[in-house]
This record gives structure tokens, sequence and C-alpha cells, in this order.
């Protein structure tokens, strides 16, 4: 793909034909319709996928699609095994063009989750992409896809709890509703992502109550053990960062180095959000 990109503009991205094969089509709605699976249960897969978009679009055209390719390709390019943070950004603001240029409003939720969840993070202060998941959640019940709409619930509260400051009572009253939208729309990974935001917050809030029994009727340790035998990655990932974070506030260094190491098994593929690297360096 880096060899495909080379010597070529955003203008020239831009002032590419449009796709019009119907095959080639399907093959990009394909890749699109599994990314979300693919990483949620083997994150080093993600990439791959993304850059048989992009190429698709560098060699057939460009559709509504390619501008999520190029934003999970500046994603990828500010992962861990780049850090190419300006070349990313770059990658972002072609996909938001493209997007507006197209006029594919369906894919806002999943351009906005990619572009301002993972790469203008790098470039811009936090509070500048909440609205932006927020706008990505409306745009996704418009038209249809809640899976990366509640997506974007889960990276606004993420932001806003772990990076923000923002109230902590605000923050249980909304996030305990963005799990119940989960749960009506049948998006069982964001919603268990949510739940353990949200118990996070209690657990600061200094509460007894714990989500995990309000939503599942069961515990945190028995869903963890239960996706570590079942190999969800994410859940897993997402779990720890929880616990390790709490261990980090609370003071007790020894139990979070330790979480941050047992943590490492479940590689992202990228560098993740910023609280994850700052708590890494600080460990």
């Amino acid at each position: 793909v880096k060899r495909s990109l080379r010597g070529i503009s955003e203008n020239d991205i831009l002032g590419l034909p449009l796709m019009t094969d119907e095959r080639k089509l399907a093959c990009i709605q394909f890749l699109n319709l599994i990314m979300n699976a693919s990483y949620s249960v083997e994150p080093l897969l993600a990439p791959i996928l993304a850059f048989r978009m992009v190429r698709l679009s560098i060699d057939h055209g460009i559709c509504k699609l390619s501008a999520f390719a190029f934003g999970l390709y500046g994603a990828w390019l500010v992962s861990a095994a780049n850090s190419d943070f300006e070349g990313g950004y770059r990658m972002g603001r072609l996909a938001i063009t493209l997007m507006n240029r197209l006029e594919a409003k369906e894919f806002i939720p999943r351009v906005h989750t990619t572009v301002y969840g993972f790469i203008n993070i790098w470039k811009e202060p936090f509070q500048a992409g909440l609205g932006k998941h927020l706008e990505g959640y409306e745009a996704g019940v418009l038209s249809g896809d809640m899976e990366y709409g509640i997506g974007g619930l889960f990276q606004y509260s993420t932001t806003a709890l772990n990076m923000c400051g923002e109230n902590l009572e605000t923050l249980d009253n909304n996030i305990r509703l963005y799990a119940r939208r989960a749960m009506q729309c049948g998006q069982k990974v964001a919603l268990k992502s949510l739940v353990a935001i949200h118990d996070q917050v209690l657990i600061l809030m200094g509460s007894s109550e714990c989500s995990f029994s309000s939503f599942f009727d069961s515990d945190e340790e028995a869903l963890y053990q239960s996706a570590v035998r079942e190999n969800d990655k994410s859940f897993c990932r997402f779990v720890l960062f929880k616990r390790k974070f709490l261990a980090f506030l609370f003071g007790d260094m020894e139990t979070a180095l330790e979480l941050f190491e047992l943590g490492s098994q479940y590689s992202m593929g990228a560098n993740g959000r910023l609280s994850h690297i700052i708590l890494g360096i600080v460990l």
C-alpha cells in the first residue's frame, strides 16, 4: 500500500474515477462488514483488511467506503508499528474529505469512530472529538448502522471518563443510558465495554452498585474468565485496562504493573489511546 501511494497526493486520490465494477464493490463491502468482528477477535488481522480496501480504491476507483478505508489506513499509520502521526493525520483528513465529497452520510459512524477515535487524538485535544462521537451515533440511528453508532457512544464514554475529566454523576447517567441502548440494539461487544466503563465510574464515585450485576446478573471476574476461554481479546483487554487504571489512580503501582504486563498479551496492533501509553510510561 505504501508503494502504491508513493508519489500520489491527496488531490490525486480525490480525483480518482468512481468504482463501477460490481464485483469490486461487493468485495470492498464484504471487507467492510467483517472489519469490526476481525478487530474484536484478532486485532492484527484488521490492518490486512484495511490494506485490501485501500488497494481496491487505488486500483479500481473510489467509492463511499473508500473514506472508511483511508481512515483505517491512517489508524494503522499512527499505530505502534509506524508511529507516523503526520501521515496518519493526513489520511484522516482525506477520509473526512472523501466522505463529504461523496456524500457518504451513511458511513459517518465508521469514519468518525476511526478518525476521531484513533487518529486525531494524537494531534488534537481529546475534547475536540467528543461531539464527533455523538454525531456518529446520531448518524448511525438515521442510517441503521448501530454497530458503529453504538461504538461512537463507547468512544465518547471512555474518552470523557479517562481523558476529559467529565462529571462522574453525569457520566453515570449517560453511560447507563448508552448501555441500555446497546442492549436494545443487540450490540453485545459494545455493551460489555460500556458496562465496564460504567462500573469504573461507579467505583470512582464510591458506589456499592456493580454495573455487571445490574446488566448481566453476573460479576466482572466471571465474565472475564468466560472471555478468556472464548478468546474474546477485546473484552479481556478492556477489563484489564480498567483494573490497571483504577489500581494506578488508587496508588497501587505494583498491581497496576502486573496488570499492565498481563494486558500485553492482548495486543491491539496499535498504539491505542494516549491514556494507555501515558500509563505505560509511568509504570
